[in-house]
């Protein structure tokens, strides 16, 4: 089971990959057959990457593949074109249109509504290229030092891009705004080579297919790290699912304790303050435990979480587990206002007129290590579910350990 952390060594992996096609490009290998083949790879890996994003539900990123191979056709075409363009004209309009694009792809549309979003996504990709290519068709005019500003504005807005997308949006989003930028940095140097140094003929037939086969690998990581969110991170707190719980427990090595923790009365508190009040408070106690546990909490479902202590002894992890569950009681919890009271009131109103109740979340926690009896990290875990299940009928807001486990430390709580 891959965890997060392991994003970036694996975004750094396909980046090296991408290098391949580049590197290829130099060599001496030039056949045929290989040649035809990378000629169409561009095309036929977009098809793949297009038809994956559509079955991930990702139509932003679709959108962005479907460009690439647009543009990689109209930068293709050998000699004067069949839209009359020259290839410095045809690599200024894909210059100009790029970042464009991707600005109304990632930054603009997402904030539009569902309806407006469906008709706006194919505009926004077909739009800027076409204008940029009706404005440059009839510009007999056109000098290489114009097409050198178009590829400097065009680097100018890829770098307020860059430097805007951490700052916009949630994390994930962030991710797929900064992959997407740098799956568009060998198309720029491809741009690069078309206007600066003139790159035609036979070497612009072969740099234009591999420079977007490096930028399909960019995307190839993004594709990928979509897919691994939706199948093994928990929709809404973002932590590992109960699917990656159980794919880690068989390779998970002695000695090692499981804690389970559970909400105590969230029934009571959905019933009281509403289910959008209770995401809140599981998006609350998620981030609580990861920041005392790290990679090694999962939201084990519902109100109920679970730690992994890999190589930790059953002190060490019970105190862990104790100073999590005293964080999370000293904690007050902010109940927000009603979103309309929220609009016709200030912060200080809504404090002052109660209206933003405060309260205080606490948990229960079940704990047991792996010994003679328990040598399976399945049995392990249902110990530990049945030691929360005791620290629930003892009064809940407590820690307490399995009974197969030391009976003179069998509870570590706190106050009710």
């Amino acid at each position: 089971m891959m965890r997060r952390n392991h994003l970036y060594p694996t975004f750094l992996t396909v980046l090296g990959l991408s290098l391949v096609p580049l590197i290829l490009l130099g060599s001496g290998n030039r056949r045929a057959l290989v040649e035809e083949i990378i000629r169409w790879s561009p095309y036929v890996v977009s098809a793949a990457l297009g038809f994956l994003s559509l079955r991930l539900k990702e139509r932003g990123l679709f959108y962005f593949v479907m460009l690439l191979g647009l543009e990689c056709a109209l930068l293709r075409e050998g000699g004067r074109s069949l839209l009359g363009l020259t290839p410095l004209q045809r690599g200024s309009a894909a210059a100009l249109s790029l970042p464009l694009v991707l600005t109304g792809l990632f930054f603009m549309i997402p904030l539009l509504g569902r309806r407006a979003r469906s008709f706006l996504y194919p505009t926004v990709v077909w739009g800027p290229l076409t204008v940029m290519v009706l404005a440059f068709q009839n510009w007999n005019t056109f000098t290489p030092a114009m097409a050198v500003n178009c590829l400097t504005l065009s680097l100018l807005a890829f770098g307020t891009i860059t430097l805007l997308s951490p700052w916009m949006g949630t994390r994930f989003s962030k991710e797929i705004r900064i992959f997407s930028a740098t799956a568009s940095l060998p198309v720029l140097w491809l741009l690069s080579q078309i206007i600066r140094k003139g790159m035609v003929g036979r070497e612009l037939e072969l740099a234009v297919p591999l420079s977007f086969l490096s930028a399909q690998f960019v995307t190839a990581a993004v594709v990928f790290r979509i897919y691994w969110q939706k199948i093994y991170l928990d929709e809404l707190t973002g932590l590992p699912n109960r699917r990656a719980l159980n794919e880690t427990l068989p390779s998970i090595r002695s000695p090692f304790c499981i804690a389970m923790f559970d909400v105590d009365h969230f029934k009571n508190f959905n019933d009281e303050y509403g289910h959008e009040q209770g995401d809140t408070v599981l998006r609350f106690v998620a981030s609580v435990l990861e920041k005392e546990f790290g990679a090694n909490v999962y939201r084990y479902g519902g109100e109920e979480f679970c730690a992994l202590f890999e190589g930790w002894d059953l002190e060490r992890a019970s105190r862990a587990a104790e100073e999590a569950r005293a964080r999370l009681a000293s904690r007050e919890f902010t109940i927000r206002a009603a979103a309309a009271h929220r609009l016709e009131t200030s912060p200080k109103d809504r404090s002052v007129s109660g209206k933003n109740k405060r309260t205080i979340v606490t948990v229960s926690a079940g704990i047991a290590t792996d010994d003679v009896r328990l040598q399976r990290p399945e049995d392990v875990l249902i110990a530990a579910d049945a030691a929360l299940y005791r620290a629930k009928q003892n009064g809940r807001n407590r820690v307490v350990m399995a009974e197969s486990d030391r009976p003179d430390r069998a509870e570590a709580g706190g106050r009710r």
